[in-house]
């Protein structure tokens, strides 16, 4: 059979038509093709932030039981800063002093660090999937509900009890709190927050960062006087949202102490 030799206009007509089709392949299967990378991306998002979320939410409640605790009956609020730096150095610190002043005022700023970092990478978690159709991934949606409640104690103020008695209560509002969590974020790699070290070295140069950071201070402190009843409330409902985080990640069980101290806590809200 011999060789159909096609003209210059047929073949710039082929090549025409054969351009168009593929075009309307693509814009048909295009909407497929993104809804599928949008989940992948939405599925190594949520597996890879997990981990650090669950330490991190760990040691944020381990402190955070301390202070509902009281342990030690530390009174962070006669502190004004960088004057303990100042007027108490470290070298002039008691070996093991469970009340030196040194060693209190280190647990205030690690305490603002823990619920700093654990925004800054709940920060993280939704800045990977705000671009992203949650409804393309069921534990994705899950999961911003955990931190929708977390956000809900830290800044609604209708959420406690309107028989308590009307006392002084503090709230960050979301977009404060978002702020925080951006301000602890690494800015060279973006995907996790700043040590501590950095966050040390930042918080003491009082600038924006520290004034930002300090707000934070207002949900711990001097939160067993009767007058703050209401704050101590408060401070157990973060405890028991940054609980409900550490369930929702697979493969991690929170420990006996724990579960018992939520126990605790769950009464003492009812």
């Amino acid at each position: 059979m011999d060789d159909i030799k096609l003209s210059p206009l047929q073949l710039a007509a082929i090549t025409f038509i054969t351009s168009v089709a593929a075009d309307l392949i693509k814009r048909a299967y295009e909407p497929f093709f993104d809804s599928f990378k949008n989940a992948n991306l939405a599925r190594k998002s949520h597996e890879s932030l997990l981990n650090p979320i669950y330490f991190s939410s760990r040691d944020l409640f381990y402190r955070l039981d301390s202070l509902i605790k009281n342990d030690g009956d530390f009174d962070y609020a006669r502190f004004r800063y960088r004057d303990i730096w100042r007027n108490y150095p470290p070298e002039k610190r008691e070996a093991h002093a469970y009340d030196d002043d040194y060693v209190i005022y280190h647990k205030f700023k690690s305490t603002l660090y823990r619920i700093s970092s654990l925004i800054g990478w709940l920060e993280i978690y939704r800045r990977n999937v705000i671009m992203i159709d949650r409804g393309e991934s069921k534990r994705v949606e899950k999961f911003m509900g955990r931190i929708a409640y977390l956000n809900t104690w830290l800044s609604d103020v209708r959420i406690l009890d309107d028989n308590l008695p009307t006392q002084p209560d503090f709230t960050l509002m979301r977009d404060e709190i978002r702020g925080i969590g951006a301000l602890v974020i690494d800015s060279e790699t973006r995907s996790s927050v700043i040590d501590f070290g950095k966050f040390e070295e930042s918080f003491d140069r009082e600038d924006n960062f520290f004034r930002n950071i300090s707000n934070l201070r207002h949900y711990f402190v001097d939160i067993h006087t009767e007058s703050n009843k209401r704050k101590k409330i408060r401070l157990i409902g973060i405890a028991l949202a940054v609980y409900d985080i550490m369930c929702s990640i697979p493969n991690k069980k929170p420990d006996k102490y724990i579960r018992d101290r939520v126990t605790i806590y769950k009464g003492m809200l009812r």
